[in-house]
């Protein structure tokens, strides 16, 4: 067809348009007048229904408001009967025509049921009774339950009305209503129901109004309960509410409907009124056609709270009667000027039709000519886009410099507005913007923001392109619609033009055209995709070299981790540090090391998130990825993590959560052994490359290398640490041993001086009587030398050299009998507190001694808190292990029972703590203290083969724990004391003492309570006399510490001559020649200087009426 005929073809179509477009108006226009004519029936038909509608509005408020009136008539009349409620009433009924009834419904108890019955009864209702609707709808005496809702009144009043006595509470739909208004204070109306009328099935509402004690409704919910004397009641019929409020006249043509929205469709139709119509005669037909639901007009009807609508429809009849001519007059006549028109434009067509067949024969031939010229240009110039574009990719620069003015050239050739180049970087799983064109300066923003994962759902169906992606509508184009990415920037046409490399899509190049849309033509696809090529060889020198680069860096990163590694550190820090060079080196953001101990993986070291990944500390060897690993002795790449069976389900929510896709486990080796496993996590889609497994297996051997210098580091270390406390131990010891003996031989001398001074005061006091001045003296004496007697005790106590009584007990016990005279000691301004461990095991020691040592603890912490504190005394089942006794010398492993004492007092030192064992050191005023307080308790701990330990800081106060070794044995009941006997007797003694003056007192004190004393000067006079006498010595008193031999070498000497001689030791302290650890051996009798005269004469009676001879004493030693 010829572009003329073409044309005249378009003319013609033209004029069957225009008379098509003429009979459409006509009818247009006469569908918009008959629309007007509808709008005009259906506003004077609302006008009309909204005066019905306001009507019966009205009539049902009339009722509402008679109900409250009902109310206040109740509020301001406590007790309103039968006849008053009937007066009250009656007049205003006959007014409310949509009100069948108006009800009074009390509250009754089941206490005042019959009460209520019976005064019903004698008002008229003989009948009267309570009563509910069976399930065969009998009316039945109502069953009982707490409280009842009866119709009490009921106007007009007819006593054989059935809703007399009929209990509302038994309805589930009345009694919703009753519940609502009680607990709201408002007119409520029940849903539809069938009403008690009787001979009818008639059905309608009640609308109730709550009625209280009182003039107010009550505030709260549980008030309004409480306080509830009945309700007003209104029985509404629905056809009353209609045929009650307007004139028959009024809904002449008009189909009423009232309607509540429920869930059962079946319910939502309350009533319906239809219509009476009129006659239509020959318009019938037309009726029938009408649909007279779109002039329905609906409005809301509200009575108690229920909201319903009111439907009002017109008949067809009424609809018909007002409508007009019009719109088929109009119709007409547009047909008749559309056909008028169309012959006049068909007359003016067939003249030109001559004219243009001839003008369109030269305008061919011409057209022809230009189109080849055009063809030959174009190509000229793709070939020049091309070459421009491969020498920009092989030009001597770098490579995202070539890129960059390759991707220039590509948006200038097919004249986009915009363009960039997207690299996919599938190492890393991102998306690498490389360059671009006149790219808005937001979107570059926004896209170098935050990285680009690979994984979204535009790049991943960018990277499944076989071909271009070509949109010349891009805003409606389906293939874009789905895809944010596109919402970015605006444009109008696009075109994406995969980049190729080894049959892989490893990027694009996206152009854009943003100001008008742009038909992409083949020969510019052709020439886009020829640049594309050639783009994609400077995308490949790209790789080559970022490779090549990230190889430099890698090896950087390994030389100078190696030098890290290489120093000498603690284990702990290097195990870290191992990670966190790991991490660094591989380019990851989490690294766990676990560390080998036994059968088990234990995690030593972390760097990133790995802490949380690693969640289970211990791993067994064989167990889970890292024990499969530790079990193998070989590396283990984990590509798809989330479902691999080693993966617990914990881990794998917590993988999942942090996006980690792929894990890498590296064993680390000392020689042949695992030494630990390096697990390595990545989020990188394409997991770990062959140059990931190389790099972290050499990394691997230099951590194991460093790994076991820090061991023997460590070792070496903590053996030089051994040594010195060993050291420091073994010097406090000699010195605290030297100190010992020093005080003991001190109190040995001190102690016979003060048994002098004693024996002498006694005897001084018998000589002078009662003479008051000189007894003060002696009193004075005597208590001087009681005081000097408590010094050298505690001397002995902490040299170790006292006499112990140990028994098996419980320390329990012994704190509960101690801890009343400690709350005495310490003070009220300090809190006394007790923490008893359960099931305590038993200790053997003397509990005086014990008691000794909780009073002077207390009396320091006491003085380590002037302002008040708190003291707590502890017990607990302990045992200490091998590495706690590495530490102390002079500890054995084993069960012990610990005996803790803390205070919150101002602490100590070091420089104090070093020296508070020492006696006579003291940190309190001159007189204040002697210094020999926790000199004591050392002593007495020590002895009984106890360690303590001390803990303190300076402003947190100090803790003293004593550890005693736990024994299997029954606890030993107390001894009970015989009563003093008379110390006198008439035996022969032999009394050996190298201290004369003391020797002299003790002969004078046994010589006066009757005994014959053969005194000896020294150890071999009193050999001498055994051999001379020729009487019985019933007796050997001797010192056990002499010069030429102790009193024990003594006994053995003499016992050949004298078996039957009985003999009883007495010293200032005690040594292993009949006492070993504080203890006597078994047989021994034993006196302890300094004591009295009555002591001696009293232990020497006992010793010779008890005691064992000194053959037997022998024999058993």
């Amino acid at each position: 067809m010829t572009r003329s005929e073409s044309r005249f073809s378009r003319s013609y179509l033209a004029i069957t348009l225009t008379a098509g477009l003429g009979i459409a108006i006509s009818f247009v226009a006469s569908n918009v007048v008959s629309r007007w004519d509808r709008q005009r029936i259906a506003l004077e038909f609302a006008q009309r229904a909204a005066y019905v509608a306001v009507a019966i509005q009205r009539s049902v408020d009339d009722g509402v408001g008679f109900l409250e009136h009902i109310r206040a008539f109740y509020e301001v009349s406590p007790a309103v009967d039968r006849r008053q409620f009937r007066g009250f009433v009656s007049r205003e009924l006959a007014d409310l025509r949509s009100i069948l009834a108006l009800q009074w419904v009390p509250r009754v108890p089941d206490a005042e049921r019959a009460e209520y019955e019976q005064a019903a009864r004698r008002d008229g209702l003989p009948d009267f009774e309570i009563t509910e609707r069976a399930a065969s709808g009998a009316v039945v005496r109502a069953a009982r339950r707490p409280e009842y809702f009866p119709v009490y009144y009921s106007e007009p009043h007819r006593a054989d009305n059935i809703a007399l006595g009929f209990d509302l509470a038994s309805s589930p739909v009345r009694r919703a209503a009753l519940e609502h208004a009680r607990d709201t204070g408002l007119a409520t109306a029940t849903a539809r129901l069938r009403l008690l009328v009787e001979g009818t099935e008639e059905s309608g509402v009640l609308a109730v109004v709550p009625i209280y004690h009182g003039r107010e409704v009550p505030p709260g919910v549980e008030d309004r309960r409480r306080q509830l004397r009945g309700f007003a009641m209104g029985v509404f019929r629905l056809a009353g509410l209609i045929e009650g409020s307007v004139s028959e006249s009024d809904l002449r043509d008009i189909d009423l409907e009232l309607v509540e929205d429920t869930a059962d469709p079946t319910e939502q139709l309350l009533h319906r009124r239809p219509a009476v119509q009129s006659s239509l005669g020959s318009r019938l037909t037309l009726a029938r056609r009408v649909d007279v639901r779109e002039f329905t007009w609906r409005t809301p009807l509200v009575l108690g709270g229920r909201h319903w609508e009111l439907r009002l429809t017109p008949t067809p009849t009424h609809v018909v009667d007002h409508l007009s001519y019009h719109p088929s007059i109009l119709f007409l006549g547009g047909l008749v000027l559309t056909a008028a028109l169309v012959a006049y434009l068909v007359l003016t067509l067939r003249r030109a039709v001559v004219l243009a067949q001839a003008k369109g024969a030269l305008q061919q031939e011409v057209v022809v000519r230009q189109c080849a010229e055009e063809t030959a240009r174009a190509r000229l110039k793709d070939s020049e886009t091309l070459l421009a574009v491969s020498q920009a990719i092989e030009a001597k620069v770098e490579p995202r410099e070539a890129l960059r003015r390759a991707t220039r050239l590509v948006v200038q050739a097919v004249g986009a507005d915009t363009g960039g180049l997207l690299y996919f970087d599938t190492v890393e799983g991102r998306v690498v913007p490389l360059t671009g064109y006149r790219v808005a300066r937001e979107l570059l923003d926004r896209v170098s923001s935050r990285p680009l994962p690979l994984t979204e759902p535009f790049f991943d169906r960018m990277q499944q392109l076989d071909q271009p992606l070509c949109a010349t509508d891009s805003q409606r184009d389906p293939r874009l619609q789905e895809y944010p990415w596109m919402r970015l920037f605006p444009h109008k046409s696009v075109l994406i033009l995969p980049l190729r490399i080894k049959e892989m899509v490893r990027g694009v190049v996206a152009l854009a055209w943003t100001r008008e849309a742009h038909p992409i033509t083949a020969e510019e696809l052709k020439l886009a995709e020829g640049m594309a090529q050639q783009v994609a060889l400077g995308v490949e020198n790209f790789e080559l070299l970022e490779g090549l680069e990230a190889r430099q860096r890698r090896l950087e990163a390994l030389l100078e981790a190696t030098r890290q590694l290489s120093t000498i550190q603690p284990l702990d820090s290097l195990l870290q540090r191992i990670a966190e060079a790991c991490g660094q080196l591989l380019g990851t953001t989490s690294v766990g090391f676990r560390l080998v101990e036994g059968d088990e993986l234990v995690v030593a070291g972390t760097w990133g998130d790995a802490r949380e990944l690693m969640s289970a500390t211990q791993v067994k060897v064989g167990e889970r990825l890292s024990g499969s690993v530790a079990a193998t002795g070989e590396s283990l790449v984990v590509r798809d993590l989330v479902s691999d069976p080693r993966v617990t389900a914990s881990h794998r929510e917590v993988v999942t959560r942090l996006g980690y896709n792929a894990w890498l486990g590296v064993p680390v080796k000392v020689g042949n052994a695992v030494a630990g496993v390096l697990g390595i996590y990545t989020r990188r889609q394409s997991g770990f490359s062959a140059d990931d497994l190389a790099t972290a297996s050499t990394f691997a051997a230099q951590a194991a290398t460093a790994l076991e210098n820090a061991r023997l580091y460590q070792e070496v270390r903590h053996a030089y640490e051994q040594l010195s406390l060993t050291q420091e131990q073994l010097t406090q010891a000699q010195k605290m041993e030297a100190v010992g003996r020093l005080a003991g031989g001190v109190a040995h001398d001190f102690n016979n001086l003060l048994t002098i001074i004693t024996g002498r005061s006694v005897l001084l006091r018998n000589q002078v009587g009662a003479a008051a001045g000189s007894l003060r003296h002696v009193d004075l004496i005597e208590k001087t030398a009681q005081r000097a007697a408590a010094l050298t005790k505690q001397l002995l106590a902490f040299s170790r050299k006292q006499m112990l009584q140990p028994k098996v007990l419980d320390l329990n016990e012994l704190v509960g009998n101690v801890a009343g005279m400690l709350r005495r000691l310490i003070g009220e301004d300090i809190d006394f507190l007790t923490t008893l461990g359960p099931n305590l095991a038993r200790v053997k020691a003397d509990p005086g001694q014990l008691e000794q040592v909780l009073m002077n603890l207390a009396v320091n912490a006491r003085d380590a808190m002037p302002q008040g504190g708190c003291l707590t005394i502890e017990t607990a089942n302990v045992v200490l292990d091998k590495s706690y006794v590495a530490r102390q010398a002079d500890v054995q492993a084993g069960p012990y029972v610990l005996l803790a004492v803390s205070d919150t007092g101002v602490g100590m030192d070091a420089a104090t703590r070093a020296r508070i064992f020492e006696p006579f050191f003291t940190t309190k005023r001159p007189g204040d203290g002697t210094g020999l307080g926790l000199a004591t308790v050392y002593g007495i701990v020590k002895q009984s083969s106890g360690h303590i330990a001390v803990y303190t800081e300076v402003g947190h106060g100090a803790t003293f724990k004593i550890y005693l070794p736990a024994v299997d044995q029954p606890i030993q009941p107390d001894e009970e004391q015989s009563p003093a006997c008379l110390a006198t007797g008439a035996e022969t003694l032999l009394l050996v003492e190298d201290e004369e003056e003391l020797g002299d007192l003790l002969a004078e004190v046994l010589a006066t309570s009757g005994y014959t004393v053969l005194k000896a000067r020294d150890c071999e006079d009193a050999i001498r006399i055994c051999d001379e006498h020729e009487g019985p010595i019933h007796l050997l008193l001797t010192d056990v510490i002499m010069p030429q031999m102790s009193g024990r070498e003594l006994a053995a000497r003499v016992q050949p001559r004298r078996p039957t001689m009985k003999v009883l030791y007495m010293s200032g302290y005690t040594d292993s020649a009949i006492v070993h650890h504080g203890v006597l051996d078994h047989g021994i009798a034993f006196l302890q200087k300094p004591f009295a005269p009555a002591t001696v004469t009293q232990k020497v009676r006992e010793v010779l009426d008890g005691s064992p001879h000194l053959s037997d004493v022998l024999s058993a030693s």
